[in-house]
């Protein structure tokens, strides 16, 4: 049995199969229920969030049919006072940092070889570890230029080569010995002198060249006792063609 439609002036008819499926009966009569739409927020989405923007979705949420706005339960639900910033903050799994371990190759009086950085290609000694992982080093400076520095362990190549460290006062050589001082001045007078001090000739402050004679004074007293291991630290490492670096006993 088919039903028959009303569009308007026209009409049309339906059959029985389809009119349950396309116009299903209702009372018109009847009026419409309001629908409620749950809103899930994230909390980090709270976070990055002003409490006035999230006040602002009842602006934009459209009133039911009833005449009820929508009512915000944020402040509600998270137990927190009106501010203008959510003052909570979420942890965060940090790693846990270690004391850096490094190779065993890595002895203090040992040879390195430096392979990046201003001094790439110098031999020069290993003094002792630094706290941070580093590896405190010199040449020493009579002998090749390289001054007391720290040089990552990633960028030296270990030698057999090794010599008896004489009794030195390493304690003083922290991280802190070489921290550069930090600039009262303004911005644009920091600017202005650092484009000076570019043009001028640095020079090494007093304490750090005492430090430097000393530390070389012990050194080469143990150096020159060894044949050859004078021109050996003065010498530079370099690869020529047809070398073979994994075959080189180091």
């Amino acid at each position: 049995m088919s039903t028959t439609k009303t569009f308007g002036s026209g009409s049309r008819e339906i059959p029985a199969n389809k009119a349950s499926k396309w116009y299903p009966t209702t009372d018109v009569s009847q009026p419409k229920k309001a629908t409620t739409t749950t809103v899930s927020l994230s909390v980090t989405w709270l976070v990055m969030m002003d409490i006035e923007k999230l006040e602002g979705l009842e602006a934009m949420r459209a009133p039911t049919y009833d005449g009820t706005p929508w009512q915000s339960s944020i402040h509600k639900i998270w137990g927190f006072q009106r501010t203008n910033k959510l003052d909570f903050s979420i942890s965060q799994a940090r790693k846990t940092q270690h004391p850096a371990k490094l190779r065993e190759s890595l002895v203090p009086g040992t040879v390195l070889i430096i392979l990046a950085g201003r001094f790439r290609g110098k031999r020069v000694v290993y003094l002792k570890p630094l706290e941070d992982g580093v590896l405190l080093v010199t040449g020493p400076f009579k002998l090749n230029g390289v001054p007391i520095r720290r040089v990552n362990a990633r960028y030296v190549i270990a030698t057999s080569t090794k010599i008896e460290l004489p009794s030195l006062d390493l304690v003083k050589f922290d991280d802190k010995y070489f921290a550069k001082e930090e600039s009262k001045k303004s911005g644009e007078e920091e600017f202005f002198d650092a484009a000076k001090a570019a043009s001028e000739k640095k020079t090494l402050p007093e304490n750090r060249s005492a430090d430097q004679s000393e530390v070389d004074k012990a050194l080469l007293s143990v150096i020159k006792q060894t044949p050859q291991l004078t021109s050996y630290l003065k010498s530079t490492f370099s690869l020529s063609k047809g070398d073979r670096p994994h075959l080189m006993k180091w």
